[in-house]
């Protein structure tokens, strides 16, 4: 199971959009528009450019397993 450094449902309050556009985001199937990536950098200090990417969606989110 995936666990994220946030609750989706936070991220998309703070971003205004609903919960599935969210999983839209962390998945890789989609990229926040630009106000979207600028409240989640103001209030999570989440970089712009995590977006380009799901390997760095992936690294930035995601906790790390403890083997």
């Amino acid at each position: 199971m995936r666990k994220y450094k946030f609750k989706q449902t936070d991220l998309a309050k703070v971003a205004g959009v609903n919960q599935s556009a969210v999983s839209f985001w962390l998945n890789g199937i989609m990229k926040p528009k630009f106000e979207p990536r600028k409240k989640l950098k103001e209030k999570f200090k989440i970089p712009f450019e995590i977006w380009d990417s799901k390997e760095k969606i992936d690294e930035f989110f995601l906790i790390k397993e403890k083997s």
